[in-house]
C-alpha cells in the first residue's frame, strides 16, 4: 500500500484539482491572480464560464491552496477531437 500526503503536493496553473464531485482548473488570470474556475460538468456534459463560476483569488498561489486544501489535484488529459 502506498501512502500519498496531499497536504505536500504543488499547485501550478493548468492543474486539475477535485473535491467531492466538482472539479476546477488552477488558472492565472490577466491581472496574476490564481483562482480555482469550475470545470464541473453540468446534466449536458459541458460547463459554464459565466463570472462568478470560481472559487478563491490570491495573488500568492500557495496562500489559494492552503485556504482551499480540500481541494486535491488528479490526473487529467485534454481530449481534443
Amino acid at each position: 500500500m502506498e501512502i500519498i500526503d496531499k497536504t505536500k503536493e504543488d499547485w501550478k496553473p493548468g492543474d486539475v484539482l477535485k473535491k467531492g464531485t466538482s472539479f476546477a482548473l488552477v488558472v492565472e488570470g490577466l491581472d496574476s491572480c490564481f483562482f480555482l474556475m469550475n470545470i464541473t460538468p453540468n446534466d449536458t456534459g459541458t460547463f459554464s464560464l459565466n463570472e462568478g463560476n470560481h472559487w478563491g483569488v490570491d495573488a500568492n498561489l500557495k496562500y489559494l491552496k492552503n485556504f482551499h486544501n480540500e481541494w486535491h489535484k488528479v490526473k487529467a488529459k485534454l481530449v481534443i477531437e
